[in-house]
C-alpha cells in the first residue's frame, strides 16, 4: 500500500476496523509512504494528522473486491475559518 498526501509529512496511524479502542492506533510512519505491507483480507481505519490541517479518518482494505476501488489520492483538508 502506498500513502501520499499534499503536502507530505503527515503522520499516519492505523488500527483494525473492528477494534473500537482509541488506544489501539499504531503509527506506521509519515507521508509519503512508498510501501507498507498489511495482512490480506483485512480492513483498517487509517488516521492522518498534520499540524495546521483537519484530521482525516478513512477506511482502507488490503484487497480489491466488488465493494472497493482504487483511490485517486486525497489532499489534506485545511482547517475551516469562522466555524465553531
Amino acid at each position: 500500500m502506498t500513502i501520499r498526501t499534499k503536502p507530505d509529512g503527515a503522520k499516519v496511524y492505523i488500527r483494525e476496523y473492528n477494534d473500537s479502542s482509541p488506544a489501539k492506533w499504531k503509527k506506521i510512519g509519515s507521508t509519503a509512504i512508498q510501501s507498507i505491507e498489511l495482512p490480506n483480507s483485512a480492513f483498517y481505519l487509517m488516521k492522518i494528522e498534520k499540524e495546521g490541517y483537519e484530521e482525516v479518518i478513512d477506511c482502507a482494505g488490503t484487497e480489491l473486491d466488488m465493494f472497493s476501488e482504487p483511490c485517486s489520492g486525497k489532499d489534506l483538508v485545511p482547517p475551516a475559518d469562522g466555524l465553531c
